[in-house]
């Protein structure tokens, strides 16, 4: 679990919170648990830091307020800055340890599929999908490895395989990745039907 540091705030509105970020700071907000809803303020590179790496946005923090013990939370909600990317506020979420939780991953194609060998490219149809799990077991991504598919063929996420304590989420079965033919595989098709 990664550390970061916050402060509890008093003072709300776009003034100071201008002022937060002109000093390296942004506003936030925990909630959820046991805790009560509480307005934070947190370093924006420290925050960077820990997003940049494999879990992204799934990253479990050990967020700790004015010193007190650190709480597990999860990002819920990041907003920044569509031209500068500059992170403007922060949403986390308590999370029990011992308590599945539903996430998002993205989609991992492993592999070479062979209809990607004989002329076809492959699509990825979802690029993210929901899993359940302890909030420490949450994978950096959802492998499907794609070298049994064969041209017009696709896997369903019903189809694809999880880890061990990983649990596929979804009301509607729906389609992960799709292998399609080439042009030329194409054509070859309509030549020989004729």
């Amino acid at each position: 679990m990664q550390q970061l540091t916050a402060s509890l705030r008093s003072k709300t509105g776009k003034g100071n919170n201008r002022r937060l970020r002109a000093a390296g700071e942004m506003p936030g907000v925990v909630y959820g648990g046991d805790g009560e809803v509480s307005s934070i303020t947190v370093r924006s590179a420290d925050l960077a830091r820990l997003l940049r790496g494999s879990h992204r946005r799934n990253t479990l923090i050990g967020l700790e307020i004015d010193g007190a013990a650190a709480e597990p939370v999860l990002v819920t909600e990041l907003q920044s800055d569509p031209l500068t990317r500059e992170l403007l506020h922060v949403d986390f979420i308590r999370v029990d340890l011992k308590s599945a939780i539903t996430v998002k991953v993205p989609v991992e194609m492993v592999g070479r599929a062979k209809g990607v060998l004989a002329g076809g490219r492959m699509r990825l149809v979802r690029r993210v999908v929901d899993v359940s799990c302890l909030p420490e077991a949450i994978p950096a991504s959802f492998p499907v490895d794609v070298s049994p598919l064969d041209g017009d063929e696709a896997f369903r996420y019903s189809e694809c395989p999880a880890a061990d304590g990983i649990e596929k989420v979804f009301k509607n079965d729906f389609v992960v990745v799709q292998c399609v033919k080439g042009r030329a595989a194409r054509q070859a098709e309509a030549e020989n039907a004729s």
